[in-house]
């Protein structure tokens, strides 16, 4: 494995079940979490990016905590959730070939 994969495939096995489909909504749920992340945990601020109530970004916010085992507010897990958004948003951008290679080393 190249010394990028060994840094990127940790990060983003976080996010391994919204990557794959595995879950209903999925793209609605990374997206939340996306703004969630960007807005530094803020759910007002998430709420009105995503034209939204701000029981419905809750709502999410406990489905994705259920689907992926964590806590998405406790700070620790919060850090790993920026760096796994973050690195996802770049790698799509300005890596696809990559992004793809990753998403395929996923499926195990």
């Amino acid at each position: 494995m190249a010394d990028h994969e060994e840094l990127t495939y940790p990060l983003l096995k976080i996010l391994k079940p919204f990557l794959q489909d595995e879950v209903k909504n999925s793209e609605e749920l990374i997206e939340t979490l996306r703004c969630y992340v960007y807005q530094n945990g803020n759910i007002k601020e998430t709420a009105g990016l995503l034209y939204c109530h701000y029981n419905s970004v809750l709502y999410r916010l406990e489905r994705i905590e259920s689907i992926l085992g964590i806590s998405v507010r406790n700070p620790d897990n919060f850090f790993h959730l920026q760096l796994a958004i973050r690195l996802y948003d770049f790698m799509r951008k300005m890596q696809p070939q990559l992004m793809t290679k990753v998403l395929l080393h996923l499926k195990f």
